[in-house]
C-alpha cells in the first residue's frame, strides 16, 4: 500500500487549505465501500484505487504541527542556503548546479514574492507520479497536487497577504494579538 505526504512550503510559512468536505474521521477505514467520501481530500488516481480494492487504511489523526527532530531543522536551514530549483523544478545543488541527491530535511521554501508556476508544475508532477498528496502544515488540510489547487492556496496564504501588504498584515495581527488580551 502506498500513503505518501508531502509539505509545501511557502516563504517562512506554510499555507493551510480549505477542506469542502468532511473528512472521514480518525479510526474509520477508508476502503472500496467509503473511498467516494474523501473524493475531495485525494487525487482521482487514488481514490480509483481505493474503490478497486487496492487500498484499505485506517484512517489516522493528523497534527498541525509536525514534530520535527533538531537534527531535521537544523538541515532544513541548510538546505536552504545550498540548493536551487531548476524552471522545471528539479531540486539542484545550487544555481545551474548538478541534480542534488540524498537530500534529508525540506530542500527549500517557496518563496511567496517570487512564485514559479513551473516549480508548482514539477512539485504537482511529482507529487501526481508517487501517489502523493501535499499537506498544510497549518491545520493539515490536504491540497490536490494540481497547479490550480497549490496556486489558489499560495495565493490566499498569510505569507503571500504579507509580501502584497506587510504593513496591512501586521497591522491586523497586532489588533488580534490585543483582541487576546
Amino acid at each position: 500500500m502506498h500513503r505518501v505526504l508531502a509539505y509545501l512550503s511557502i516563504g517562512s510559512l506554510l499555507f493551510c487549505a480549505t477542506v469542502r468536505a468532511d473528512p472521514p474521521a480518525p479510526g474509520a477505514v477508508l476502503d472500496a465501500s467509503n473511498a467516494a467520501t474523501a473524493s475531495e481530500l485525494l487525487p482521482p488516481e487514488v481514490i480509483a484505487r481505493y474503490q478497486a480494492g487496492e487500498y484499505r487504511n485506517t484512517v489516522a489523526a493528523w497534527s498541525t504541527s509536525p514534530a520535527f527532530s533538531p537534527k531535521f531543522l537544523e538541515a532544513t536551514a541548510q538546505n536552504q542556503a545550498k540548493l536551487a530549483a531548476s524552471e522545471r523544478g528539479t531540486i539542484l545543488t545550487g544555481p545551474g548546479g548538478a541534480r542534488a541527491t540524498g537530500i534529508y530535511g525540506l530542500p527549500f521554501r517557496i518563496d511567496a514574492s517570487d512564485i514559479s508556476l513551473s516549480l508548482i508544475g514539477g512539485i504537482c508532477a511529482l507529487a501526481r507520479r508517487f501517489d502523493c498528496v501535499l499537506v498544510a502544515r497549518a491545520g493539515g488540510a490536504v491540497i490536490q497536487p494540481s497547479c490550480e489547487a497549490v496556486m489558489r492556496e499560495v495565493l490566499q496564504s498569510p505569507a503571500t497577504r504579507f509580501v502584497r501588504d506587510p504593513e496591512a498584515y501586521l497591522s491586523e495581527a497586532a489588533r488580534l494579538d490585543t483582541q487576546d488580551d
